[in-house]
């Protein structure tokens, strides 16, 4: 399965709220996240917050005292504060309890990205974002990009802002286009938006 489908997809309605909640007003144990939605009962918010940490979207980190017992916090893991981007959140307060929990600088270029185009390029910059913090070559499938002229220069902005991640985008698309050496079409293409690309980031 890919990441990105394993990131995302097939989301009940009731661990979306879960990640919205912790995305939006920060770490918080079991408890509370049932209190933060309202008609939510007890198992079903254990039972969902446990679906979600097998998928890696959030995790258990420092425990909370409260009547002489210590419950555990969950907070969003990287990949959650991704799948809350592709939602309706606050990017202020995503961003500020993203920072809160050590995340990198890769995170405030995709909020950046999601205000410019929308959260519908989200699932392409962290194909981008994570196998470039991998180190590896990313392969880019099927993924459109936005081109209405107001969203390409606020894309562009974006870009010259974190240049070191433009640069390995630049880079990526490279050697996207030396992989499909032996499909000239496609190579030319992709080493001809690479260009474009290019000039747009050095001249507007």
């Amino acid at each position: 399965m890919s990441e990105t489908k394993r990131i995302g997809d097939n989301l009940g309605s009731l661990q979306r709220r879960i990640i919205q909640t912790l995305a939006e007003q920060g770490p918080a144990t079991k408890n509370e996240v049932k209190k933060r939605l309202e008609g939510a009962d007890y198992k079903p918010v254990w039972t969902a917050m446990k679906s979600l940490q097998g998928r890696g979207l959030i995790k258990k980190d420092e425990d909370k005292s409260w009547r002489e017992r210590l419950f555990p916090r969950y907070y969003l893991t990287p990949e959650g504060f991704m799948e809350a981007l592709s939602q309706k959140v606050d990017y202020d307060a995503l961003l500020r309890h993203a920072r809160e929990n050590g995340e990198d600088k890769s995170l405030e270029f995709v909020v950046d990205m999601a205000r410019a185009c929308g959260p519908e390029v989200v699932r392409m910059i962290v194909r981008v974002t994570r196998a470039r913090d991998r180190g590896e070559m990313f392969t880019l499938t099927s993924m459109p990009l936005p081109c209405h002229n107001k969203v390409s220069r606020d894309m562009i902005a974006v870009l010259k802002k974190h240049p070191q991640i433009a640069e390995a985008i630049l880079k990526g698309l490279g050697e996207f286009a030396e992989q499909f050496a032996d499909t000239p079409s496609l190579s030319e293409s992709v080493g001809h938006a690479r260009r474009r690309l290019r000039r747009k980031i050095q001249h507007e």
